[in-house]
């Protein structure tokens, strides 16, 4: 197995704390979401196969972003149309823009020769990956906004 690149175990870390903290709070809450609990699960098991260097979670966790930034670009758009009236626009445009610009990183580093390298996902073009990605979040934008 190839050297795992240090972004990985940053990020495989930064989202199990992510993980933690979600299904801590959410399974304190009165009326817990069994999704949310669900997703948070996900992404912490995804994030330790993340970490080992696992294909299936390059790509679960590959999903999870590129969903993550198609679910913020129309709420983003949503702050610049009503920018007239939000009163303390600044901090929407640094939410959701912050967002954005952090998930980009994140899915440009997952795309990196060395990211690639280390998953072993060389037999694929990025051109593959990256459709192949963009075809599983959009599966699961169907399934969660329109049934």
């Amino acid at each position: 197995m190839e050297k795992r690149p240090a972004g990985i175990t940053i990020l495989s870390f930064i989202y199990i704390l992510i993980a933690v903290m979600g299904l801590t709070t959410n399974l304190s809450m009165p009326s817990s979401s069994w999704f949310a609990t669900a997703t948070f699960l996900v992404l912490a098991i995804s994030a330790m196969g993340f970490f080992m260097g696992q294909k299936w979670a390059w790509w679960i966790i590959g999903t999870m972003t590129l969903f993550s930034i198609i679910n913020n670009v129309p709420q983003l758009i949503l702050v610049i149309k009503n920018a007239d009236i939000i009163p303390e626009i600044q901090k929407y445009y640094l939410k959701y823009g912050g967002k954005l610009i952090i998930q980009g990183l994140i899915l440009f580093f997952m795309f990196s020769q060395p990211v690639i390298k280390f998953f072993a996902l060389e037999n694929m073009t990025k051109a593959k990956l990256f459709l192949t990605l963009v075809a599983a979040a959009a599966v699961l934008f169907l399934i969660f906004y329109l049934l």
